[in-house]
C-alpha cells in the first residue's frame, strides 16, 4: 500500500471548456489538504479538507475502482455559501443527478450546511444525510436579493425528502413538502400550499 499526503494552496482556479456544464471556478485563495492510502483497487481517504472563500468542505471514506466504481464517502459542508460551491460541481453531471445540473447551470445563492453519506455503486448509490439552505434563491437579476427560500432536504437512501418555504412580496408564501425517488422519473409525492395571491412563476425561480 502507498500512503499519500497532499497540502496545497492556490489562487483563482479556473477550468473552462465552454458551456455551463464544463467549467470549474474557485476564486480567491484555496487550500486543499488530503491524506489517503492506495491499496490494490481501493483509495482510502483518511481525510480531505477544502477551504476557499466562504467554502468549507470535509470528506473521508473510500473509493473502490471497478467496472462500476463503489463509493463509501462522507461529505460535510459547513458555514458555506451556495453561490461559491455551485461553480465547484464537477463537469458533465450525469442525468441521474439532474438537480445538481440545474444548480450548476442557473446558479444558487444562500447559506449552506450539509452532511451526506454516499454508499454503493455509481451511478446510483444510496445517499443518506441532510442539506440545509437559508436565504436561498436562484440567480436572476430581476429578483436577486429581494426574496428568500428556506430549504431542508433529508436523503433516505434513494428517496429525497424536501421541506421548502418560499417567501415573496407582500407576505406571500409557498410551502413545498414531500418526497421524490431520485433515480425514478415521475415517482413522487409532493404537496404545495400557498397564500392566496402567490406568483407561481416567480416562486419557481427562487427555489430550484
Amino acid at each position: 500500500q502507498n500512503k499519500i499526503v497532499l497540502n496545497t494552496k492556490f489562487n483563482n482556479l479556473v477550468f473552462d471548456k465552454k458551456g455551463w456544464e464544463n467549467y470549474i471556478i474557485a476564486n480567491g485563495e484555496n487550500k486543499f489538504d488530503t491524506n489517503f492510502i492506495l491499496k490494490d483497487n481501493t483509495i482510502k481517504i483518511d481525510s480531505l479538507n477544502f477551504k476557499a472563500d466562504k467554502v468549507n468542505i470535509k470528506s473521508n471514506g473510500s473509493i473502490t475502482i471497478e467496472q462500476k466504481p463503489k463509493l463509501d464517502i462522507e461529505v460535510q459542508v459547513s458555514d458555506s455559501k451556495a453561490e461559491n460551491i455551485a461553480p465547484l460541481l464537477p463537469p458533465c453531471i450525469p442525468p441521474e443527478y439532474r438537480t445538481l445540473g440545474k444548480v450548476k447551470k442557473y446558479g444558487v445563492w444562500g447559506d449552506l450546511d450539509a452532511k451526506i453519506k454516499v454508499k454503493g455503486s455509481i451511478p446510483q448509490p444510496d445517499i443518506t444525510g441532510y442539506v440545509k439552505g437559508r436565504n436561498v434563491h436562484v440567480l436572476d437579476k430581476s429578483i436577486h436579493n429581494l426574496h428568500k427560500g428556506t430549504v431542508d432536504i433529508v436523503f433516505d437512501k434513494r428517496i429525497l425528502n424536501m421541506d421548502i418555504l418560499v417567501e415573496l412580496f407582500d407576505k406571500q408564501k409557498a410551502k413545498i413538502k414531500g418526497y421524490v425517488y431520485m433515480y425514478r422519473d415521475g415517482i413522487n409525492n409532493v404537496t404545495v400550499k400557498t397564500t392566496d395571491n402567490i406568483d407561481f412563476p416567480l416562486a419557481q425561480k427562487i427555489v430550484v
